[in-house]
């Protein structure tokens, strides 16, 4: 009697087959300093749908394995603690690859998706901790527009269109997030006496928080305090903390101050607090607060107008002359004003497409340079970071501003399209 033998595996899509024969060409390459530009990008794209189909099968391999049970025939309490014994992850790692493998099984367009290789495991995963007991029933009502749009954005672009998403669907999470008596700090002494610090605020006092380390930060990189310094940002704000703290104790008043600049970005509707017309006008019930290199927070109009009663009140009216936003050729520096314009404008961060640099390390850059015959007005001063400032005068690029932001292009003229994935915030 003849032996059955077992079917030939399926043969691999065409998208596959060149996915496999770009990936083998690229290990075979010794030398790509010397590649094309191009052709390292188009082999960068190339490894990043590759990775996003071995997530996806990764996925599938850990739901399977983790219910197999095998793992406990090995020896083992859990199949975290197999992962952690036998592949190359911490045990946070192998938690959320069980968490978004056992939640998959409940999001059919998510899954589909992730097969196609059109999102890897970042995004798959901030969809799946989206779907939550409260936001179930919506997750899985908006769950196909929900994964087209998400395709199509960038990983922080996902965590913020999901943040406002469940803020959408569940209202009283905006309750909670802007609820300063939910904040906490927790220090903990450790070996030799280190302390390790955990917490979380709410969005006003987040911005507070940050707008004062940056500060400080900034002040310091003016100063050339931090000229050849190695520092990473997370050590400098460690150091602009202790500093802020030992000031702030040795003082009798903080009326003397210098406060950090937090900019609250508000509709004139929601200031004036008239009435909705739809629920779709129920956003303008928030404000957005900014600090730098942040995400804009919404904000309950009522935590502003507490804040303009001892805050530092100016208007920052885009297309208009309410402030002295053009001071011609008088000054060659931009004036506390205008930085203020061009930080709101920016929404905190430098203005180059795609760059999140804190708008605190920022330069204010002439387009059309003052030594010929530029003005120091807000329409000829763009708000760049220190590398792409070195990029434009250095590096012979160009910016100049226009209704839609900024346009940069590069030495040969040609425009320089935005990232992909990476639209500029509204």
């Amino acid at each position: 009697m003849a032996l059955l033998s077992e079917p030939p595996p399926p043969a691999p899509s065409p998208d596959d087959q060149q996915l496999v024969e770009a990936f083998a060409e690229l290990l075979a390459a010794d030398h790509l300093a010397s590649e094309p530009g191009a052709w390292l990008a188009e082999r960068l794209g190339m490894i990043d749908r590759i990775r996003a189909r071995l997530d996806a099968k990764q996925l599938d391999v850990v739901a399977a394995w983790s219910s197999s049970m095998d793992w406990a025939v090995a020896g083992y309490r859990s199949a975290k603690s197999w992962l952690v014994g036998h592949t190359d992850v911490s045990a946070a790692q192998a938690s959320a690859w069980l968490r978004t493998s056992t939640a998959l099984a409940s999001m059919p367009h998510t899954s589909a998706a992730a097969a196609l290789g059109r999102m890897g495991f970042a995004k798959i995963s901030l969809l799946a901790a989206a779907r939550t007991r409260d936001t179930a029933e919506a997750f899985d009502r908006d769950e196909e527009s929900l994964v087209e749009i998400v395709a199509g954005l960038s990983v922080d672009g996902t965590r913020q269109f999901l943040h406002a998403w469940k803020l959408r669907v569940c209202p009283d999470t905006e309750t909670d997030l802007n609820d300063p008596d939910r904040d906490r700090l927790h220090v903990s002494t450790t070996f030799g006496g280190r302390g390790v610090a955990d917490g979380e605020f709410c969005p006003q006092n987040t911005a507070i928080l940050l707008g004062a380390l940056d500060a400080k930060v900034d002040a310091w990189h003016r100063a050339g305090a931090l000229d050849g310094d190695t520092r990473t940002r997370s050590q400098l704000y460690a150091a602009a903390l202790i500093e802020l703290v030992s000031a702030g104790s040795g003082r009798q008043t903080q009326h003397r101050d210098l406060r950090p600049l937090v900019l609250m970005g508000v509709d004139h509707r929601t200031l004036a607090k008239l009435p909705v017309d739809s629920p779709e006008d129920a956003a303008t019930r928030y404000a957005e607060i900014y600090a730098p290199g942040s995400d804009p927070l919404p904000v309950p109009v009522e935590t502003i107008h507490r804040n303009m009663c001892n805050g530092d009140v100016c208007r920052v009216v885009h297309n208009g002359r309410s402030m002295p936003l053009d001071v011609g050729r008088r000054e060659r520096l931009a004036t506390a004003d205008q930085r203020r314009a061009l930080i709101a404008i920016a929404h905190g961060v430098c203005e180059w497409s795609g760059c999140a640099t804190p708008a605190a390390w920022c330069d204010t850059h002439h387009p059309h340079i003052w030594d010929a015959d530029g003005e120091t007005n807000i329409d000829n001063l763009v708000l760049l970071c220190n590398g792409h400032h070195h990029l434009v005068h250095e590096g012979h690029f160009h910016v100049t501003r226009s209704p839609d932001g900024i346009e940069i292009r590069d030495p040969h003229g040609q425009l320089v399209p935005p990232p992909p994935n990476q639209p500029r915030p509204d």
